[in-house]
């Protein structure tokens, strides 16, 4: 309860002070390139059997490669899929005649679906034919097969060993949701290849034809924004060389033109990295000894409410279908009650930690003003996505009479 964060929060007020000197923190480390390519695989591949994929324009040179050879691999089982489906729509037929035969023998719509298959002709001759149609596809196309089976291991594995979470695989997946470009269906595997290929990574006209002065000048304007947005000074882990990577890709992303017109000027890029960052570390450096409420503490223990409240969401979702087809199956009216009463507690807890976690933010900030540090402090914190996103969640709670609608959770908490 509220007063067990109290304490927590209370006993260890020097968190900041801990661990954030400018010799302890870096922008060193990070990932082997082949993990983030297998990172990339599983989070593009999280619809790759339905008939219509759903793409988002991709974000990054990386992205885009592993998006290509996705969908190269997805068009040569286009058949396949389509196969599959259908089988896959079969069987789920046949159950609803058998489950409504057992409880609603007079339903209409058991003799509708009776018919519809009535039409189709001998349902294990059909069977017989899509199995070895789709045997015959699986044969042909066996390396792409097992290009995507190799990507479901990838999965359990990555996810066993905390390379990868399923907080974030749901977070691209709304992203991808959101910006997809196939939103009507209309095109074909072949025809995203086509538009992916041919898109520049939407680049800025205006930043193509840049002098050389000008690119040196808005890059490091652009790098030193999204490191502010993406290094959070109250994350326990003194090595942001992930975030310093995110934010040296979301700038070359914006001036991807220039650079290519410019050969040779990557070298200079390493000089202006190292000058925002220690432009960073000097900041933090003048707050590192004040002791500070660990706001990230409480910040990590609702990531991690997040992960349980997207899985369960997902669950109560596939409940609530299953109920429909089945509305008088006590057993799964009680595991929806009680799935539903786990998400309504876990959302009490959640709510309780931002809170309380807005509220310990405000006096650090506070403090900054009181001992004349604000402008290092909003230099460091103004920016960051995740105190931003807790802060706009905030007002939305404040602005709901203490409450936050329905519709907007999921939304709060798939969002960076």
């Amino acid at each position: 309860g509220n007063l067990m964060i109290v304490n927590s929060v209370s006993i260890s007020q020097n968190s900041l002070q801990k661990n954030k000197k400018t010799n302890e923190m870096s922008f060193k480390g990070g990932l082997k390139p082949e993990i983030i390519k297998n990172q990339l695989k599983i989070l593009l591949t999280q619809d790759i059997w339905e008939p219509k994929l759903k793409v988002k324009m991709p974000d990054s040179k990386e992205e885009k490669e592993v998006l290509l050879e996705v969908l190269k691999n997805r068009a040569k089982l286009d058949r396949f899929t389509r196969l599959s489906n259908e089988k896959a729509n079969l069987k789920i037929k046949l159950l609803e005649i058998d489950s409504l035969s057992q409880e609603a023998p007079a339903s209409p719509r058991l003799q509708e679906l009776k018919n519809e298959l009535l039409k189709k002709g001998n349902i294990n001759s059909i069977f017989q034919s899509l199995n070895k149609n789709i045997d015959l596809e699986i044969k042909k196309n066996k390396q792409a097969y097992d290009y995507f089976k190799n990507i479901e291991k990838l999965e359990d594995e990555y996810i066993e060993k905390r390379l990868m979470k399923t907080a974030k695989m749901e977070k691209f997946w709304q992203q991808i949701k959101k910006g997809n470009i196939n939103a009507d269906g209309k095109y074909s595997t072949n025809e995203l290849i086509d538009i992916i290929s041919k898109d520049s990574l939407q680049n800025n006209l205006e930043n193509t034809n840049l002098p050389k002065k000008t690119l040196l000048s808005r890059l490091t304007e652009k790098y030193e924004k999204f490191l502010r947005e993406y290094v959070n000074i109250y994350d326990e882990d003194a090595h942001h060389y992930d975030d310093s990577q995110k934010a040296k890709q979301a700038a070359i992303d914006i001036f991807k033109g220039a650079i290519d017109k410019n050969p040779g000027i990557e070298k200079q890029f390493r000089k202006i990295y190292e000058f925002v960052q220690n432009k960073f570390l000097y900041k933090l450096n003048k707050v590192s000894d004040i002791p500070l409420y660990p706001v990230g503490d409480l910040w990590k223990e609702m990531k991690g409410i997040e992960r349980k409240l997207i899985k369960s969401m997902k669950e109560a979702e596939q409940l609530k279908l299953r109920c429909a087809k089945n509305p008088n199956d006590e057993t799964l009216k009680k595991a929806l009650e009680e799935i539903e009463f786990g998400i309504s507690e876990m959302k009490k807890d959640w709510i309780n930690h931002l809170e309380y976690s807005c509220k310990y933010e405000q006096s650090n900030r506070q403090k900054m003003i009181n001992i004349n540090k604000i402008e290092e402090y909003d230099y460091l914190t103004g920016k960051n996505r995740t105190l931003n996103r807790y802060k706009s969640a905030f007002e939305i709670y404040k602005n709901n009479n203490n409450q936050i609608p329905d519709d907007k959770w999921l939304e709060i908490i798939t969002s960076d």
